[in-house]
């Protein structure tokens, strides 16, 4: 999905969105607790992944993701 997410599919996109957000909230509420506020991260990690990491070489996605959100929430 990060591949074809890269290669421009928006399909692809929102399906990594799908793949991974409840996972992400999850996590997120265990740092803040502020759940509109992990609501609000996880929309803002998106909106930069949409508009800046396309080509970003990333080993493990999933991995990219949880610490990009901790980042943001920290």
């Amino acid at each position: 999905v990060w591949e074809a997410w890269q290669n421009g599919s928006e399909q692809a996109f929102a399906s990594l969105y799908k793949r991974h957000v409840d996972a992400l909230y999850r996590f997120g509420v265990q740092f803040c607790p502020d759940r509109e506020a992990v609501k609000d991260c996880i929309q803002d990690l998106f909106v930069y992944l949409g508009e800046n990491d396309r080509k970003l070489p990333v080993q493990s996605v999933k991995a990219y993701l949880f610490k990009s959100l901790y980042r943001l929430l920290v």
